[in-house]
């Protein structure tokens, strides 16, 4: 969830709005990621605050708490990873 939230909002200060990354998610993972699932480790990241929920027009967005995570979850990415999570981001946006 971090990596593509980071890839996502790399280059600027775009909000990526919750549907499309639970979307993007389930692109990425085969099995899939069930909604409640998703929901519950967004509402945990929001008490750790690590992630907060906005709105931009009248969508639901999630934005990083700390742009020093975002930072971190780039550091580990692989190549293949910026790959895969950026054609799965741009199928979907």
């Amino acid at each position: 969830l971090l990596k593509v939230l980071a890839i996502a909002t790399r280059k600027s200060f775009f909000e990526l709005p919750r549907t499309v990354l639970w979307e993007a998610l389930n692109d990425l993972i085969a099995e899939g990621v069930e909604a409640d699932a998703f929901d519950v480790v967004i509402d945990e990241m929001k008490e750790m605050w690590l992630l907060k929920i906005g709105q931009d027009c009248g969508e639901e967005v999630v934005i990083f708490q700390n742009p020093a995570l975002a930072d971190i979850a780039l550091d580990v990415c692989t190549p293949i990873q910026v790959s895969s999570i950026t054609r799965a981001l741009a199928e979907r946006l």
